[in-house]
């Protein structure tokens, strides 16, 4: 797998054989280049998004929130899967961090 693009420290986007895949991983990307190999002992989660337009939501939702929301949305979705023992559906990446996101943003402004 080779880096594509870097979304943060946590989070890739590269190519596995001409595939488009998102991986997900405590500092997978810290300190990379685009063109670098992915080292795979740290990946902990790969996806890859029927739709093109999905990975462009994902990329924009992971570069204009903090990365304590994305951390969450990780977080919460690990802590499912294991518990019901399935895999849940990638879109679900983008769906509950937008909506962490915005619950978070709500929740200063009536502070």
């Amino acid at each position: 797998m080779k880096i594509k693009k870097i979304l943060n420290n946590n989070t890739l986007l590269v190519s596995d054989k001409g595939v488009e895949k998102i991986v997900i991983g405590s500092g997978i990307g810290f300190q990379k280049k685009i063109n670098d190999i992915v080292d795979k002992t740290k990946i902990e989660k790969v996806f890859v998004m029927e739709d093109k337009s999905e990975y462009e939501k994902f990329e924009e939702i992971v570069k204009s929130f903090p990365q304590e929301y994305v951390d969450v949305a990780e977080n919460i979705i690990r802590y499912a899967e294991n518990k019901l023992n399935v895999e849940l559906n990638p879109h679900i990446y983008i769906a509950l961090t937008d909506h962490l996101a915005f619950a978070f943003e709500r929740f200063k402004r009536e502070l």
